[in-house]
């Protein structure tokens, strides 16, 4: 059996052995050179919110009840109490919480697959001096096309490197913003690092492929593609060779993530499900639809294997408990019954959606 991986794009080992600098003219796009790079995306986080709560007395993060639960462990290890903010359950986007902040504060849109939220109803909020806002780009797609937003004095761009991110690399992420500090960068080039990068561009690359792929994603112990939350995560330096992955990436085209977003859309057209990235084709990392909840179980079980999955498995009022504000949240609780994501990525041929609309058309016709 073909079995799909849910994240794909990743790069040879013997392309990062080659130094074109890609990575130099990817930074040059970049809408600030005040950048701050760690050994994740969630680090690069934790050290910008730990320097808005030392030098502007920030106390609280705000973020969507259904997103990535790493931002939940960056902003409780940085000191912050977390808010958690209602989902829409047809577009993602984040509501307005039904308090306004009181204080200074940091607001963190998600972005979610590269579903680029609209911020309706946040400008009271934007406009305020007090506070900050994460414009978190991780998960929307980087490509050689790709312009990045213009950065408000008050406004920080979140990046990653990592597996099934905008940049599919071999992790690493940075956060960039005027208020930030102009620090050098500091990387580890030591052959030890480099050996593991390699090892680890290898096994990704090696078993993405849709042959092999089911070998490590069901090997008991593993976890992998699997959700996980702790406020443990390492601090490291960044690798040159992760650096070089993420500049190289940044350099390629993005029309097989088009094209194949092009054709879920065109396949889902008749079908009772919604499509929050139906307008969206050129910055998806995946593409997300909202199903029936009483049909999303079989759905998933016939189709898992062609890379679906069900993204984060429930709110961050369940998977983080007591370190975060306490809630109902019924659009986030919503998304998170009813929603899967779909692979786009280069190792997904135009025959595997069309096998997939099958099972879509079976069960929901």
């Amino acid at each position: 059996m073909r079995v799909i991986p849910p994240a794909g794009g990743f790069l040879p080992p013997w392309s990062l052995l080659q130094n074109n600098g890609e990575f130099p003219a990817f930074t040059k796009r970049l809408p600030s050179q005040h950048a701050i790079w760690g050994g994740s995306a969630t680090e690069a986080l934790f050290r910008v919110l730990l320097i808005l709560r030392e030098q502007h007395s920030v106390e609280r993060l705000y973020c969507a009840a259904y997103t990535c639960p790493d931002i939940v462990a960056a902003g409780r290890r940085a000191g912050l109490s977390i808010v958690l903010c209602d989902s829409d359950p047809t577009t993602l986007d984040m509501r307005p919480p039904e308090v306004p902040p009181a204080g200074p504060a940091v607001i963190l849109f998600s972005n979610l697959y590269g579903v680029v939220e609209q911020r309706q109803g946040w400008d009271e909020y934007l406009q305020r001096a007090d506070i900050w806002v994460v414009n978190d780009r991780c998960q929307v797609q980087v490509t050689r096309s790709s312009v990045f937003p213009p950065l408000t004095a008050r406004e920080i761009l979140l990046l990653s490197f990592g597996r099934g991110k905008g940049l599919c690399g071999l992790g690493g992420g940075c956060a960039i913003g005027e208020m930030l500090p102009a620090e050098p960068l500091s990387v580890n080039s030591t052959w030890s690092r480099r050996s593991i990068d390699l090892l680890r561009s290898a096994l990704c690359w090696l078993f993405e492929s849709p042959t092999l792929y089911g070998l490590p994603a069901n090997f008991p112990g593993l976890g992998i593609g699997e959700t996980h939350y702790t406020k443990d995560f390492s601090l490291s330096q960044i690798s040159d060779l992760q650096l070089r992955s993420a500049g190289k990436l940044a350099a390629l085209s993005g029309e097989v993530r088009i094209r194949n977003t092009q054709r879920w859309n065109t396949v889902l057209e008749s079908l009772a499900v919604l499509r929050p990235a139906k307008e969206r084709d050129g910055e998806l990392t995946r593409f997300p639809v909202l199903v029936e909840s009483a049909k999303r179980g079989a759905l998933l079980e016939r189709l898992s294997h062609l890379g679906v999955t069900t993204s984060y498995p429930s709110t961050l009022v369940q998977l983080c408990g007591g370190d975060v504000s306490p809630g109902s949240y019924p659009g986030a609780t919503q998304v998170s019954q009813t929603i899967l994501t779909l692979p786009i990525h280069a190792g997904v041929r135009e025959s595997d959606i069309e096998r997939a609309a099958t099972i879509f058309r079976s069960i929901l016709q």
